[in-house]
């Protein structure tokens, strides 16, 4: 596809191996919080006068990730986390991406060392994001897991983006010298027609005097193959023994998660506003028919909507990331000592040069412990209020959403999509249930209220208001996205409309069909 001529929102992905160091979360994180960028670094990226883009989705694959109590850790609740939940043993590979990206995770292809995410980037195209482990101590290079995956892939027509870390030396990926366990994956490699997407011999693993390339980059599907651009080792991320591979595929796919500002809106414009089109409304009717109240309803909604967008205008949320609060001085002096030894290590390739860089990370690890606990306490000492209390209860909690992935239908079969494994937990949860319309205002017109009844005349403006003063204001919202403090600022004339509505609606036993939607949340 040629985007010469357009607008490309590249999707950043990389893979590294963390070799469970909390260090290592930490400086990626802080790595993706401070600007994500296209440019790669060092003179054997393999690109030349590459551009520096923003990059407004990712996806990372993840190996021996930061472990704490068999579940990964350190990377926060802005992110989403793939792996298996529910492998007795600590998990060695994960898949991380942002917030604005929708994976679905493939239970049949997911283990400890192995984690399957189906990616649909638009109708029609299927990616399987998969970040493997590959244990040099086990007697099979290739897992027969990944063997499965691969025949199912192209059983089912998927592409397949694998980021390993091998263990094992090849000359497909530029290694000086292919052992035992390259040849192996040699062979699987030419069977299942995978493109190596490694480019230039900058080494990704190094210990001591030992430099290697062992984390390899690899695709299936002529699309993805041409795809990958930017393919480069950054040494951005300090907190471990292998380096960060970096590059970017130009597939528009994030969602746009737009919403309004109610903290900082201008509310007395949205009252004038709102106030406004209640006077240009019809007077409101004593006589109500089902018809008229989803009438009176609909514009009411109008009302707000044209209110808030002159008040509150919509705007997008950008992705953000949530890195190391705050870094004092000392402890930028000492990242950038880290960088210094680093730099020299690699120059001089000496163990002595290696000893010294090994001592600085050290220091530096113990030194960003220190200021996460320092901050831990601080945050504890300043939630003071309710609501901060309440925050602190939930963090201590411990808490985390659960991502659901592919389900299985009722005969075993697992869902292709997203989309099926949706349509199965609707009808799993509500059996025998009609996609149709509401019932039709036009059946039962004959029906007619009075709102002056007495039946209703407990239904005043000021309990009305008494009830919306006893919500939150800022307390979740429905599907029209309206929060509480949006009732709370209702003139006179909005109030009166909406106690009408509440009347008319009881007496008939008739609900407005814009207030019968809903969102149900797996």
């Amino acid at each position: 596809m040629d985007q010469s001529n357009q607008k490309r929102d590249d999707v950043l992905c990389g893979q590294i191996n963390l070799h469970k160091g909390m260090l290592g979360a930490t400086s990626l994180m802080s790595y993706l919080a401070t600007g994500l960028q296209t440019t790669p670094r060092g003179p054997n990226s393999g690109t030349q006068g590459a551009t520096v883009s923003k990059i407004k989705s990712f996806i990372m694959s993840i190996q021996e990730p930061p472990t704490k109590g068999g579940r990964v850790s350190g990377f926060g609740p802005s992110i989403s986390c793939y792996y298996d939940k529910k492998s007795k043993d600590p998990p060695r590979a994960a898949i991380l991406a942002s917030k604005n990206i929708y994976l679905w995770p493939v239970a049949e292809f997911t283990s400890r060392d192995i984690v399957t995410c189906l990616w649909t980037p638009h109708p029609g195209r299927e990616i399987l994001v998969v970040s493997a482990y590959l244990d040099i101590t086990e007697r099979n290079v290739i897992p027969t897991q990944l063997l499965a995956l691969m025949r199912h892939s192209r059983r089912k027509g998927r592409e397949v983006l694998l980021c390993a870390d091998t263990n094992a030396h090849s000359s497909l990926w530029n290694c000086p010298d292919t052992n035992s366990r390259g040849e192996r994956l040699e062979e699987f490699i030419l069977e299942h027609g995978v493109t190596v997407q490694n480019v230039g011999d900058h080494f990704t693993f190094f210990r001591g005097e030992a430099r290697t390339i062992i984390d390899v980059t690899m695709t299936t599907g002529a699309n993805l193959e041409t795809e990958v651009t930017n393919w480069h080792v950054s040494e951005e991320v300090m907190g471990s023994d292998h380096l960060l591979i970096q590059f970017t595929l130009p597939i528009s796919s994030h969602k746009k998660y737009q919403t309004r500002n109610f903290v900082k809106g201008d509310w007395p414009l949205f009252t004038q506003v709102l106030e406004t089109r209640m006077e240009e409304l019809a007077l409101t009717p004593l006589q109500w028919t089902p018809a008229e109240v989803n009438y009176a309803a609909e514009q009411l909604q109008e009302a707000i909507y044209d209110a808030l967008n002159e008040s509150h205008p919509i705007h997008s949320v950008p992705v953000r990331i949530k890195s190391l609060p705050s870094m004092n001085e000392e402890l930028s002096r000492w990242k950038k000592r880290l960088k210094a030894c680093y730099s020299n290590y690699r120059k001089r390739r000496s163990l002595f040069a290696w000893e010294q860089f090994h001592d600085c990370r050290k220091e530096y690890r113990r030194l960003v412990r220190r200021a996460k606990r320092e901050h831990w306490q601080n945050f504890c000492e300043e939630a003071d209020t309710p609501p901060k209390a309440s925050f602190l209860h939930k963090v201590i909690q411990g808490r985390t959403n659960q991502e659901i992935g592919l389900m299985k239908k009722p005969d075993g079969a697992t869902c292709r999509d997203g989309k099926e494994s949706i349509q199965t937990m609707v009808d799993t949860h509500f059996p025998g249930h009609v996609p149709t319309l509401a019932s039709s205002p036009a059946l039962i017109t004959y029906q007619m209220a009075d709102i002056n009844d007495p039946f209703v005349s407990f239904i005043t403006e000021d309990k009305v208001k008494e009830a919306i003063q006893s919500f939150g204001d800022y307390k979740a919202p429905g599907p029209d996205g309206n929060k509480p403090c949006v009732l709370k600022h209702f003139g006179a004339l909005a109030l009166t409309r909406l106690t009408s509505i509440f009347k008319a609606s009881l007496l008939l036993g008739f609900t407005p069909k814009v207030w019968r939607e809903s969102r149900v949340v797996f």
